[in-house]
């Protein structure tokens, strides 16, 4: 476990015998909630921007330009984690 230093939680997860079933839906589950909630939030900042101070406003056009590159970001890489794992015919039965 040491040897991993700063690595994210997809290192840990496969770290002993490769990826099972199980922690590659838990990886790819997390991506999916990461990107719902940024689309979430963009809806959110959009819909609301009209309600907002004049003053404030630059804050919502940031924060959707925020929330357009997580989603984009986050879209992306849930994309690779599944291609990533779709062409190993020699995986064994239930593992990656």
């Amino acid at each position: 476990m040491k040897e991993l230093g700063n690595a994210t939680f997809k290192n840990y997860v496969g770290m002993e015998q490769g990826f099972s079933e199980r922690g590659y839906q838990i990886v790819a589950h997390v991506l999916t909630l990461g990107y719902a909630v940024m689309l979430t939030g963009l809806f959110y900042f959009i819909l609301t921007m009209k309600f907002v101070a004049p003053r404030y406003r630059n804050s919502g056009v940031l924060s959707v330009a925020v929330m357009i590159s997580a989603f984009l970001l986050l879209f992306k890489q849930a994309g690779n984690w599944s291609d990533a794992f779709g062409c190993l015919p020699d995986a064994p039965p239930g593992g990656y």
